[in-house]
């Protein structure tokens, strides 16, 4: 059976999502490349996995191993920069969206 492409981990808070995510991306890892995508404001997979991500929003745990923190705002601020080309409009809707 071919491993899946992409797995997403998903629950209710305190559920472990964040072991569960960590500990899947390392078994993966040992058959092929794998990439964990780290959406918890506390980075907890990240934290799990002994990779500090303090400012950075990449850092790689082995050779086969990276994890990636996205944010919400920086992921709506580069979707907002891609699909709109001017750079003051786009500046000027993510400040609408601040209120």
């Amino acid at each position: 059976m071919a491993l899946p492409r992409l797995i997403f981990v998903t629950g209710k808070g305190g559920t472990g999502k964040s072991t569960i995510a960590a500990a899947l991306a390392l078994a993966l890892a040992r058959h092929r490349p794998a990439s964990l995508a780290d959406l918890d404001r506390r980075l907890s997979a990240a934290r799990l996995l002994g990779v500090p991500l303090d400012g950075a929003s990449t850092a790689r745990v082995n050779e086969t191993l990276e994890v990636f923190a996205l944010t919400p705002r920086a992921e709506l601020e580069a979707f907002i920069g891609r699909i709109v080309p001017i750079r003051a409009v786009a500046r000027r809707m993510l400040k609408d969206l601040n209120g």
